[in-house]
């Protein structure tokens, strides 16, 4: 559990950092079409980056985008559900979409399928 809560502040660190100096609305233009600019705008929404904070906003984007085949929004959704940031935690989910992103060979994903089902790292 200590390992998952680490990560999940990394992640969140991250996406903060990510998500410096990005254009929110040329974001907003590009998302319509493309599913990777889209988990940017979820992830600026989530974080308030850019933009006022949204989570709600930034989870429905995260759907969109994870199932137009985003293993970067599925794993950041499955993350979601494993946390219950903006959703209702459920593991069975967060196992569904980050198995998703893994089989998709996102090494993130991988590493944190690997985490989430107890194997070493």
């Amino acid at each position: 559990m200590m390992l998952r809560n680490r990560r999940r502040d990394e992640e969140v660190s991250y996406r903060k950092s990510l998500m410096q100096g990005v254009d929110v609305e040329e974001l907003k233009s590009r998302a319509a079409g493309d599913a990777e600019a889209k988990t940017d705008l979820a992830l600026a929404y989530m974080n308030g980056a850019g933009v006022e904070k949204d989570v709600t906003r930034g989870i429905a984007l995260l759907r969109e985008a994870a199932d137009s085949g985003s293993a970067r929004a599925q794993l950041h959704l499955g993350l979601c559900y494993d946390s219950g940031e903006g959703v209702k935690k459920d593991a069975n989910l967060a196992q569904t979409w980050i198995k998703r992103a893994a089989d998709q060979g996102y090494k993130e994903a991988k590493l944190a399928f690997d985490i989430l089902n107890g194997m070493t790292v």
